[in-house]
């Protein structure tokens, strides 16, 4: 009643293709994480505690907007919106949400350097271009008006090396 489907059968087959199609669609993302993960593993890291925590305050006070938001507490929202975890279950997530991202950022900053992953001038403007097409920026100028030039450059140099590492990559 409550769906478009006129058949249980239907809804079934229908909720199947959902589900594989976004498998499917999540497949790269996926591997990169993996990818990703296995270099942090491979690697010995000197990160420094003062990173890491001004990464967890970053993080915490991102869903503390989200809560405030919604008209509520922190504690609130995690309980809510996050399965019902509780906030040291919480606060365990973001340190290793912060860990992965600081460990993953150093490695990839180490790979760029190593290998002299680098823009030319014609990729960034092409970028750029893309770029402001994908988020319906008025002009390229005015999309690195508005983010600046060298966060894109940063975030493309750090797509461009992923791409070079995930070409790398040999699944076992």
């Amino acid at each position: 009643k409550n769906t478009e489907y006129d058949s249980i059968e239907a809804y079934r087959e229908g909720t199947m293709a959902l589900l594989q199609e976004e498998k499917i669609q999540n497949q790269p993302a996926q591997w990169q994480q993996r990818v990703i993960q296995a270099v942090i593993d491979e690697t010995e890291f000197d990160c420094k505690e003062s990173e890491l925590e001004t990464l967890k305050s970053n993080m915490i006070q991102e869903y503390e907007t989200y809560a405030a938001f919604l008209g509520g507490s922190l504690e609130d929202f995690v309980e809510s919106y996050m399965g019902g975890v509780s906030m040291e279950e919480f606060e365990r997530q973001i340190g290793e949400q912060a860990e992965y991202q600081l460990k993953s950022q150093l490695v990839i900053d180490a790979i760029r350097e190593a290998e002299a992953i680098s823009l030319t001038e014609e990729e960034y403007q092409e970028s750029l271009k893309d770029l402001a097409q994908q988020y319906q920026a008025e002009s390229p100028e005015a999309f690195e008006t508005q983010y600046g030039r060298e966060v894109i450059e940063n975030n493309l140099l750090q797509d461009k090396t992923i791409a070079f590492v995930l070409e790398q990559a040999v699944e076992i």
